[in-house]
């Protein structure tokens, strides 16, 4: 990894996949999600965010897999399930809403194949798109699975960036970790 010396600033923002998108009609997750954009756009605006960098996977394969495992959870669990249903089209994350309605660059960082890699070998991959999608940005936003927050905020640390994490939910708030220069 191309080593930088401190000069640019990442927060990585760790969450369940379930917040990323307006993915079901559930009322709960609906209120859940709106607390998850709402933070994102208090993060945007009071860190001056240049890019948003997001472990989030092709709208189309995610909506197709949810569709998938709806049916599934259907057969098996039947009405116990009902009023959970997905929406009827793949819908883009909130993320990416975000970052088109601020003008600003989005990335998807999920590498391919993700699900065969083990998690440290993700967090490798997406560090190292963090790193090439950086470009005249220096101040990221990287929204990942929470597994992913620590692996990811000490690679780019260890690379001299300076990283900040939050989790959502329970978030607690830019818990400062020290940047690192190998």
């Amino acid at each position: 990894m191309e080593e930088n010396k401190g000069k640019n600033s990442v927060l990585i923002f760790g969450t369940g996949h379930e917040y990323q998108r307006h993915q079901d009609k559930v009322e709960a997750s609906k209120e859940a999600r709106t607390k998850f954009e709402q933070r994102i756009r208090e993060i945007v605006s009071e860190r001056k965010i240049e890019l948003i960098a997001e472990e989030a996977g092709d709208d189309k394969s995610v909506w197709a897999a949810l569709k998938e495992r709806q049916k599934r959870d259907f057969e098996m669990l039947g009405p116990l399930i009902e009023g959970t249903e997905i929406v009827d089209q793949p819908v883009q994350t909130i993320a990416k809403t975000v970052a088109d309605e601020s003008r600003l660059p989005h990335v998807d960082i999920r590498p391919p194949r993700a699900n065969e890699m083990k998690i440290s070998e993700r967090d490798a991959a997406m560090c190292e798109k963090i790193l090439e999608s950086f470009g005249s940005a220096s101040r990221v936003l990287a929204i990942v699975g929470g597994d992913h927050q620590k692996g990811i905020a000490k690679l780019l640390s260890e690379a001299g960036f300076n990283v900040a994490v939050e989790s959502f939910p329970e978030s607690s708030k830019h818990d400062e970790v020290e940047a690192v220069v190998s």
